[in-house]
């Protein structure tokens, strides 16, 4: 069977994504530690009060490192048609699905929510749709994050797909 197209497309975005996802990372990284060594960032107050959060940003960075090595490795072996990228990229398309999950909800339980009880007492009149434009924002981020690997784990689950990564049934033996 020949390389189906959407399986060269997904090897090209898992690639660029790996790659995206790596700049922002190496991006987040100097900027973090900026908003901590700044005693009066919203960030360091939340890292300050919040055990739970200030653990999930230590174990955030080195799974979103390994997740993208991970997407990379799958979308070079997409192109290469090997098929354990098929099974990596599911497997990525899920881990994918359950950190956005978490990240979505970590957020909102210890950074959203936290800002919105403080607007509504202490900031005033603007301060509240400022706050929730943050929770709405921070689920809208959620939900668009979640395409990606939806499309990935149905495009790889399609029987024609996982067809195309067999290798091909041996030649009839003759009589």
């Amino acid at each position: 069977m020949e390389r189906p197209t959407i399986v060269s497309a997904f090897g090209i975005l898992n690639i660029a994504f790996a790659a995206g996802r790596l700049v922002k990372l190496l991006l987040y990284i100097p900027i973090h530690a900026r908003a901590v060594a700044h005693h009066g960032s919203t960030l360091t107050r939340t890292l300050q009060e919040n055990p739970y959060y200030a653990l999930w940003s230590k174990c955030a960075v080195p799974l979103g490192f390994l997740s993208i090595v991970l997407l990379l490795v799958a979308g070079i072996g997409l192109l290469r048609m090997e098929p354990w990228a098929r099974k990596l990229s599911i497997v990525y398309g899920v881990y994918a699905i359950l950190a956005t999950v978490a990240s979505t909800v970590v957020n909102i339980v210890f950074v959203v929510q936290p800002l919105l009880s403080r607007a509504s007492v202490t900031r005033g009149a603007y301060a509240l749709p400022v706050a929730l434009g943050g929770e709405i924002g921070t689920i809208l981020a959620g939900l668009i994050a979640l395409v990606y690997p939806v499309l990935l784990i149905v495009t790889m689950t399609r029987p024609h797909i996982a067809a195309a990564f067999r290798p091909p049934a041996p030649p009839p033996s003759l009589p």
